[in-house]
């Protein structure tokens, strides 16, 4: 129900792109692996199933030692390679989630989350605005909380984040992502953002561009457990 979104303060939690069952993630960032081991996760692992299997269990461990199940938590996106129906109900918390670029699974399969964002939403003076968009995947949450605006999405909101750079005629290429990082830069101008929350980027973070913050919630920013809103580092 989106009445949940009313209830987000600084105490809600923040977390993206756990990318469970999803083993090339753990190549892409090492230090994930490292993180496990270190725990005592996937030490013994013989084959990519079981060190998914640990992968897996070393996030919901970290997830349900943090979070309480009346807790809200906004997950960023990116949320599974597959198997997301059997893991949802078993991690504590009221979930929203803001849809990344690998959850394109359909509406009707992310039913353990109390609300998906889709298309722009905005939450103020205890109302809420939904403008839908023709991409399905575009996803953006407008917030107040003390006085401060944030701007939630799974991608940040700079151009340096575009993939598949450059044309030879010096143009860039209209990708998904570069055009929904386009829509994304412009709501962050138009309504003034103080802070962009995002995930995406993994273990690569951005930190002040055109006067506004940007705090990046992959797992490899938050030491692999989610947030809390009041304790990001941003200004």
């Amino acid at each position: 129900m989106k009445e949940i979104l009313l209830e987000i303060d600084d105490n809600t939690f923040c977390i993206s792109d756990t990318h469970f069952n999803h083993k090339g993630v753990l190549n892409f960032e090492p230090c994930r692996l490292k993180d496990m081991q270190l725990k005592g996760y996937g030490l013994n692992a013989k084959t990519d199933e079981e060190l998914n299997t640990a992968h897996t269990q070393w996030i919901i461990d970290n997830w349900n030692k943090t979070v309480k199940p009346d807790d809200i938590i906004i997950h960023f996106g990116d949320l599974a390679w597959k198997g997301h129906r059997e893991i949802l109900p078993l991690l504590n918390g009221r979930k929203i989630l803001i849809l990344g670029n690998h959850d394109k699974k359909g509406p009707n399969t992310y039913n353990d989350f109390e609300y998906v964002v889709r298309g722009n939403v905005k939450v103020e003076n205890n109302l809420i605005y939904i403008a839908e968009d023709d991409d399905k995947l575009m996803s953006t949450l407008e917030i107040k909380i003390d006085d401060k605006k944030f701007l939630l999405s799974h991608y940040p909101a700079t151009a340096f984040e575009y993939r598949f750079k450059i044309t030879d005629e010096g143009k860039i290429w209209e990708t998904p992502t570069n055009l929904r990082i386009d829509k994304i830069i412009k709501i962050m101008k138009y309504i003034k953002a103080d802070l962009n929350i995002h995930g995406h980027t993994h273990s690569l973070s951005y930190t002040k561009k055109n006067n506004w913050f940007f705090s990046n919630v992959s797992l490899e920013n938050i030491d692999f457990k989610p947030i809390k809103i009041k304790d990001l580092k941003w200004s």
